[in-house]
């Protein structure tokens, strides 16, 4: 599966999915706009650095849709063998998703303390017992917060690119 951020306006971005066993989807705006780490990237990032498997992408890698993707645009007329696949998008949410809480706990930690991270902002009062039901250490935060300061330069840089 590949999957790529691309910004489509201002303050706007979309997320693009190709899959090889089942059709391409897009989230087309996507939530969170952030101009240094969007809401859907800092989910892409937690799922790949904690490995976890079936979180919002895994469930799309696993055939399903997560709730908020949609079938991309085709070229040309959809064939029968992707309307049957476009059919099993619900089997694939029922499927899967069993990593989503944690990904989205994960992403409400991770995102504030790289906020934190700037002067004049501090972390939230429920930050310490998100923290706590996320069962991340120190030392994985660190390591994230530094992957995720590899990408700010990236999608900062990353032209807005029409549909």
């Amino acid at each position: 599966m590949q999957v790529a951020f691309r910004r489509t306006g201002e303050r706007r971005y979309a997320v693009d999915v190709q899959r090889r066993s089942a059709p391409d989807l897009t989230m087309d705006p996507a939530p969170g706009y952030q101009d240094d780490l969007p809401h859907d990237l800092v989910h892409f990032l937690v799922e790949v650095h904690w490995g976890l498997r079936d979180g919002i992408f895994g469930q799309v890698a696993g055939g399903g849709n997560a709730w908020t993707f949609r079938l991309a645009p085709t070229e040309g007329p959809m064939t029968r063998a992707t309307r049957r696949q476009a059919r099993r998008v619900p089997r694939g949410n029922r499927a899967g998703g069993r990593d989503i809480a944690r990904s989205e706990v994960l992403a409400q930690v991770v995102h504030e303390r790289w906020h934190a991270r700037r002067p004049g902002v501090g972390l939230p009062a429920w930050h310490a017992a998100s923290w706590a039901e996320s069962g991340a250490t120190e030392a994985e935060l660190e390591v994230w917060l530094a992957l995720a300061e590899r990408f700010v330069a990236d999608w900062r840089a990353t032209p807005v690119v029409a549909p």
